[in-house]
């Protein structure tokens, strides 16, 4: 009669994924009210299926592919702003951030005009610009 034995081998196999390089030279490029443009150079190690990820103060994960550059758009005028640049590998592991800090541009539709206001509780532009209303 035949003989069989099943022989067993558990294999342990750990994958390690260096993680990525940042990105280099992180800036704001340009400005105006209420957006911000980054732009960024790719990595030393740079990968095809790199992808990179932005926050806005630590929220708004906004996820780039095939670009060096993102225009945030609907900020505040006159406001400061750090921005966080991030190097993703294919699994998503990713590089430490690049920060970036901006302030848009203030409204000087608005903003620049000179009051003599007493007593008043809020003062706010129209979206249009076109008016000032004091309440």
């Amino acid at each position: 009669p035949a003989f069989c034995v099943t022989l067993g081998v558990i294999l342990n196999i750990s994958l390690i994924i260096a993680e990525p390089n940042p990105v280099n030279n992180a800036i704001a490029s340009s400005r105006n009210t209420t957006s911000v443009t980054l732009s960024w150079n790719k990595p030393l190690d740079s990968k095809p299926e790199y992808t990179y990820k932005v926050t806005l103060n630590g929220h708004l994960p906004i996820m780039i592919t095939g670009n060096e550059f993102v225009t945030v758009a609907q900020l505040n005028p006159g406001t400061g702003y750090t921005f966080s640049v991030f190097t993703l590998a294919a699994d998503n592991t990713s590089a430490h951030p690049v920060n970036v800090s901006s302030t848009t541009g203030k409204d000087t539709n608005c903003f620049n005009r000179s009051f003599s206001l007493t007593k008043v509780d809020c003062l706010i532009c129209s979206k249009s610009y076109n008016h000032v209303f004091v309440y």
